[in-house]
């Protein structure tokens, strides 16, 4: 027998928020159709978060909205970082496919990158992290 998984939408996630099925402190996160249990914030992950919004904040205004609202428009998400505050360095995922994405690049804090969304915006990954103290 074989078992069919159901990938879920910005809908659906939206849907399930509104009517209360996740715990106010369970922090989840939908990526690629599936919901992803997030890990707790540390001081070094929300001085990162904080330093990159002002990036964002401070020029065009950025959306979070990546239009996936339907199974056509899956996974959507055409540009994907998770920044490494330990090992000071991004990872950038981009070209998604039904397969995951087709390119993975790691940046260090020495380069900059620019979203595909604001090509314009030049961002430091350096200035993205807290200053390294020793």
């Amino acid at each position: 027998m074989a078992v069919e998984i159901r990938l879920l939408t910005v809908e659906d996630y939206h849907r399930m928020k509104e009517a209360g099925v996740f715990y106010p402190e369970e922090r989840v996160e939908l990526i690629a159709g599936q919901l992803i249990q997030m890990a707790a914030k540390g001081a070094a992950h929300t001085a990162a978060l904080r330093r990159t919004n002002q990036f964002f904040y401070s020029s065009e205004p950025a959306s979070t909205d990546d239009g996936a609202n339907s199974r056509s428009d899956y996974p959507g998400m055409t540009d994907y970082w998770v920044l490494d505050v330990k090992e000071r360095q991004l990872h950038v995922f981009r070209e998604p496919s039904p397969e995951g994405y087709q390119s993975e690049v790691t940046i260090t804090e020495e380069d900059s990158i620019s979203p595909l969304q604001f090509p314009t915006n030049t961002i430091p990954i350096g200035q993205m992290l807290a200053p390294n103290t020793y």
